[in-house]
């Protein structure tokens, strides 16, 4: 009874403790956002956000600050970087990991900066250097708004009406289209589309919300840019956040802040203009951090006003989507090469382009050269790498396939120079099967043709249906499909291990998917072709999945790449007007594990899915819940397809799903939902049961039950 009247006294002081920090002394129950205090800020010019402990606030003159709860400034961003003016009018500012994004309207790009010192990084979106070069029609046009989601950087491209996705560190990946359902689309009413977008922020399931000043709507769309709805009630909305409960809109008119949950429904409302404590004169951005903690920015009072909101409905983790995959930077080797190819351990080979009196072939690792040895007497056009390692390069100047050591020394000549089977004109392109066997691409006779790995000739690919008039790039997936891509169709055509045409992809109606295709990388489950300045990336079906990078002047620029070549999750580009081999990341996002079973056993449940194919996904997080439409909580990670959840309450149902987790720590989409009930352990009846008895007792003894 003691301890029950002592627990009980703790509760009423804490009560009456928190209840004395809220006006009034009305309890919380009364209050959705309660006013906690307010953290000067001398000419206060706006708010740009929160990350890292930190807000981020610009004053009048352009200074960008990070300030420490207290309001102690922890560190100032550089506005110029020599004679370049970096800073000029800052919008807004993201967070995500250890990086710091700041959108400028004046200077009309994104600046990187360390989140944790404030030390500039670099820069993209502008039109005369970064990632953009001029009259590509990518340059960002007076940007206001930005965010990151899951590796990927959204900008509210203003001036151009648009939302434009980057990588991590600044490689364009493409622009956002914005839709609406087919039969709404003619309808004129629908405010589908942008007109002055100027703020942007993201929610857990991918949605965005978007300010648009053209028409002072908050506008909703799914993950693929399609409309969803309008946040109702607002009448001029000026600034919003997200938080992990909801959303908050800033109202210029009435100086209110107004919460919405993520069905777009108004939750509450707080906030008022005034001189007084709580009130606002000139709302001036807003932000949201952990705790369900809100900041407003007042330029009419110089400060910022925090609040503690209620806490309201998160958003399921469970299930979800793949999500977009993105690109990050990841350094450049100085060097010009003509041609690339990877041998699968981390190894990657080059056709360099500065020898004088024959070929240059160099190894590189680790984005350095780790070995190199010239050709005599030999043009190499192409190269590719053998399951055993040998090396094998495309001689244009005699016209044959040489296959060479590590050290450089020929093995094996196939072909010669000629119109007839197993003749070149114009070797362009080689890759060797696990099977052995040696495909040849040949411009010049425009055919792929196919040698026995000891060099005899077999056949020629294509047939009437497939006539080659430019294959420039073969690519061969781990089951020996062979991808030929072919410039003068403007298409890829697929082959089985066998030599049948499966099908073609890239070509269309009118025209082609490609403006420029210059060469082609193959993995497990994509295909990445080198279109121009950019890279395509498909499935082994040909459904475009992602396009990015830019024509540039800056770090990682495309301004003249002229070949392509994969290694695991990185592609390197050889760029030759940059005389540069760019290494470039992909942060894939797992598609959903397959074929996910649980089988019940006692007081446990085994689970089993069918492993991923791709080589980029690590490990599986598994997850359990009571019930079947939400509640799941992660309870292990595996490095293997198997997981056996042991020490559970018999007669219970158990919900599962498994998601894949890649080497860029990014998880990827659910599996459906599995269920199973533990058995209970029931022991055996007992065998042999025999009794001594005597005057003074009775003994009992039977046969050991097995454990």
């Amino acid at each position: 009874m003691r301890k029950l009247l002592a627990i009980f006294l703790m509760g009423l002081i804490c009560s009456a403790a928190f209840a004395a920090d809220v006006p009034g002394g009305k309890s919380n129950g009364f209050i959705k956002a309660d006013f906690k205090h307010e953290i000067g800020v001398a000419k206060l010019d706006r708010l740009l956000g929160a990350g890292g402990g930190y807000l981020f606030v610009v004053r009048d003159g352009g200074t960008v600050e990070a300030l420490q709860p207290d309001g102690k400034v922890a560190y100032t961003l550089a506005a110029k970087e020599g004679k370049t003016q970096l800073l000029k009018r800052p919008e807004a500012a993201a967070s995500a990991d250890d990086m710091l994004y700041v959108v400028d309207s004046g200077t009309e790009q994104v600046l990187l900066y360390g989140l944790k010192d404030g030390q500039f990084l670099g820069r993209f979106g502008a039109g005369a250097r970064g990632f953009f070069g001029a009259g590509d029609g990518q340059e960002l046009q007076s940007p206001r708004g930005i965010a990151v989601h899951e590796g990927v950087v959204y900008v509210a491209d203003t001036g151009n009406r648009r939302i434009q996705l980057f990588g991590v560190n600044g490689v364009f990946l493409h622009t956002l289209e914005l839709s609406a359902e087919a039969r709404a689309q003619d309808d004129k009413t629908l405010p589908y589309q942008l007109k002055k977008a100027a703020d942007i922020a993201l929610d857990a399931a991918g949605r965005l919300y978007v300010l648009d000043d053209g028409d002072n709507l908050v506008k909703v769309y799914d993950a693929n840019g399609r409309y969803l709805r309008v946040l109702a009630g607002i009448d001029r909305p000026g600034a919003l956040t997200l938080a992990e409960d909801g959303v908050y809109v800033a109202d210029e008119r009435s100086q209110s802040i107004l919460k919405f949950n993520f069905a777009g429904q108004l939750v509450y409302q707080f906030g008022s203009r005034g001189e007084g404590k709580s009130q606002t004169k000139k709302i001036a951005g807003l932000a949201s951090a952990a705790g369900q903690q809100v900041f407003v920015g007042d330029a009419g009072k110089a400060l910022i006003n925090v609040f503690q909101t209620v806490a309201g409905e998160r958003i399921e983790p469970l299930p979800r989507g793949a999500g977009r995959a993105s690109v990050k930077w990841l350094g450049g080797i100085e060097l010009d090469a003509l041609r690339l190819a990877g041998d699968g351990k981390g190894a990657l080979y080059a056709i360099g382009s500065d020898s004088q009196d024959g070929g240059h072939l160099l190894k590189l690792q680790d984005n350095k050269v780790v070995g190199e040895f010239k050709l005599k007497a030999v043009q190499p056009v192409a190269l590719a790498l053998d399951e055993a390692g040998a090396i094998w390069v495309a001689d244009k100047s005699k016209k044959r396939v040489l296959k060479l050591d590590a050290a450089g020394n020929e093995l094996l000549g196939v072909g010669s120079g000629g119109t007839g089977a197993g003749q070149f004109g114009n070797p362009s392109a080689v890759a060797v099967a696990r099977s052995g066997l040696i495909f040849v691409a040949d411009r010049g006779n425009r055919s792929v043709q196919v040698f026995r790995e000891d060099g005899v000739f077999l056949n020629k690919l294509g047939g009437a249906a497939t006539r080659f008039e430019n294959p420039v790039a073969l690519g061969l997936d781990p089951g020996d499909k062979l991808f030929v891509l072919d410039a003068g169709r403007g298409s890829v055509s697929v082959f089985s291990a066998g030599g049948e045409l499966l099908h073609e992809f890239g070509k269309l109606k009118e025209g082609s998917e490609f403006g420029k295709p210059l060469d082609m990388a193959v993995t497990a489950d994509e295909v990445l072709v080198l279109d121009g300045n950019r890279v395509k990336a498909f499935d082994h079906a040909g459904k475009l999945l992602r396009v990015f990078g830019a024509k540039a002047t800056g770090t990682a620029s495309l301004g003249d790449p002229v070949a392509l070549a994969g290694g695991g999750s990185t592609l390197f580009v050889a760029d030759h007007a940059g005389r540069r081999v760019e290494a470039i990341a992909v942060l894939y996002k797992p598609q959903a594990p397959q074929k996910f079973l649980a089988q019940k056993s006692v007081h446990a449940i085994d689970l089993q899915w069918a492993p991923a194919p791709a080589a980029y996904v690590k490990s599986y997080r598994i997850y359990r819940s009571a019930r079947g439409d939400g509640g799941y909580v992660r309870i292990a990670t595996s490095a293997s397809n198997t997981y056996s959840d042991t020490d559970l309450t018999p007669g219970s149902l158990y919900f599962y799903r498994v998601a894949a987790l890649s080497d860029g720590g990014f998880e990827g989409a659910s599996s459906d939902a599995v269920s199973a009930v533990p058995d209970k352990y029931v022991p055996p009846a007992l065998a042999a049961v025999q009794v001594e008895t005597n005057p003074w007792q009775a003994r009992l003894s039977w046969e050991a039950a097995d454990p």
